[in-house]
Order: structure tokens, then sequence, then C-alpha cells
């Protein structure tokens, strides 16, 4: 069954639907039948937004957490497409020294010691190394709870995305 039959398949059913191949299998968003990316190996990480999810993947993710994902790039005029979201198993894939003019955002607490390089900052705080910036938060289902933290998220994000 190609992508272009499988367009009936998200009004029955509710689970992620995946497209076949010989070459590999992607989840494909149910909104928009667009295969998410899922895989961090061979990426040019120059002029990229990387985000760090402690989740297995996309798929993994709970319902409202990736909508509250989801709000968060679209307030920043991204989203799920044009963002590199690395998963929990995929961290020591990633060439750290390829970042080249990148936003990193963890997700994640407490920090995986093997990206503690990344984000040796305090929580909520951007740091600048050459020309990429980090920054820490707390994990989606803590932030989803706490209006408190989705403020302070949403000004560091206007910060690393320049927004006024």
């Amino acid at each position: 069954m190609n992508q272009e039959n499988t367009s009936f398949l998200k009004f029955l059913i509710d689970e992620e639907i995946y497209i076949l191949n010989e070459e590999k299998s992607q989840p494909v968003d149910k909104e928009t039948d667009r295969e998410v990316p899922n895989t961090p190996q061979g990426l040019n990480y120059k002029e990229r937004s990387v985000f760090f999810l402690d989740y297995t993947g996309l798929s993994s993710i709970p319902g409202e957490l990736l909508e509250l994902l989801k709000k968060i790039l679209k307030a920043v005029n991204l989203d799920i497409y044009n963002v590199e979201l690395v998963f929990r198993g995929q961290y020591e894939q990633i060439d750290t020294d390829s970042f080249e003019s990148c936003t990193v955002i963890g997700f994640l607490d407490p920090v995986p010691s093997n990206l503690t390089p990344l984000f040796n900052a305090p929580a909520y705080q951007v740091r600048a190394e050459g020309n990429n910036r980090f920054l820490r938060c707390d994990k989606l289902e803590v932030i989803h709870k706490n209006t408190t933290l989705k403020r302070q998220l949403w000004g560091k994000m206007k910060v690393l995305y320049t927004l006024s």
C-alpha cells in the first residue's frame, strides 16, 4: 500500500500509521500524512534546532504532551518536520561536535551523564558556546502541569528564536 492510498486510514485507526517499504519504516503524522523524522543518523547539524526528549520515540509521547510539544514548536514558527527530535537510545549517536549554529533544547531531568557537557547550565538558563545555544528545561510532563514553567519556557524560547 503506498502513501497516497493511506490517507483514509486516519479516519478508521487512532494509532500511528506506518508506511513499510524496503528501506525504512517511519511514523506518519495522522493530521498531515507526512513521515515524521525520528532518527538522528547522518544529519547535517548546521543551523538546526535539536530537541532532546526523554522518550523512546515519537509514538511513546502521550497525546497531550505531543500536543504541548507541537504548540511549543508552533509558537516559534517550527513544527516536528523542521527540528531534529532526539529520543532516549539515540543520545549516543549524536555527534555534538558537528553542531554549527544550532539551538539545542533538552527536555530532560535529570540530564543523562553523556549529555552533561551540553546541558551544564541551570534549568531555564540559555547558555551559548560558539555559535550554538543550549537550554535545559524540565520534562514535558512537568511543564504541562505547571503554568509558571510554561511561562518560563516561553520567555527563553523568545530569546532563543529572537521573537518580540
